[in-house]
């Protein structure tokens, strides 16, 4: 049985602590988003997309409606990544790609969580059952 290394290259914006203790709406956890998905046998560029550049993120329509202020930050990303001071202006800790992988094997569902501090977690879940087949 051969396994792949899937990749991610998630964007992550974490917020100063005292948000994360205080609870404080949006700025109470991190934020991220992966872009696309792609092994370790494949280019980046050749990845699977997941959210594309200047769409609402899926994952916040279950949620609600996405805020100005979130917009702001997806739109403006990479300014305020390499930019410390405006970065601090709106409470953001660090803002920067993260890179996690894990081997995944055949027929499990995996489930990748983000922590209110910005860690991201890869979680083996649960089997799949294997197909039926007919005698």
């Amino acid at each position: 049985m051969r396994s792949l290394r899937p990749l991610g290259r998630p964007l992550v914006i974490k917020f100063d602590d005292h948000f994360i203790e205080e609870g404080v709406p949006v700025k109470g956890g991190a934020l991220m988003v992966f872009r696309r998905i792609f092994s370790s046998t494949m280019r980046p560029g050749d990845g699977f997309v997941i959210d594309k550049d200047g769409q609402v993120l899926e994952v916040y329509a279950e949620r609600q409606a996405i805020s100005e202020f979130e917009k702001e930050l997806w739109k403006r990303f990479w300014d305020l990544a390499n930019d410390e001071k405006l970065a601090r202006e709106r409470g953001v800790r660090a803002i920067h790609g993260d890179a996690p992988y894990m081997r995944l094997e055949p027929d499990r569902v995996y489930e990748i969580c983000l922590r209110s501090t910005g860690e991201v977690i890869i979680t083996p879940g649960t089997r799949m059952a294997p197909p039926q087949t007919n005698p």
